[in-house]
């Protein structure tokens, strides 16, 4: 089950099988162009494929102008 931390401290716990971070965003109702994901302290891309007992945080971004 992946494990994903919100900026509110919220975990939410997925389904078991391999998914892609953008679509369990998705799914999340978080868009993709507004966080940056992190797995253990390391960013990583929406693209990767997460599966098992991975644990993804979930940061904000703050944009604007």
């Amino acid at each position: 089950m992946v494990h994903l931390s919100l900026p509110d401290l919220t975990i939410i716990d997925t389904g078991p099988g391999p998914s892609r971070l953008r679509d369990l965003l998705i799914e999340n109702s978080i868009n993709p162009y507004e966080v940056i994901l992190t797995k253990n302290s390391e960013i990583v891309p929406d693209d990767l494929e997460v599966a098992g007992e991975d644990c993804i945080r979930v940061i904000d971004v703050v944009h604007g102008g």
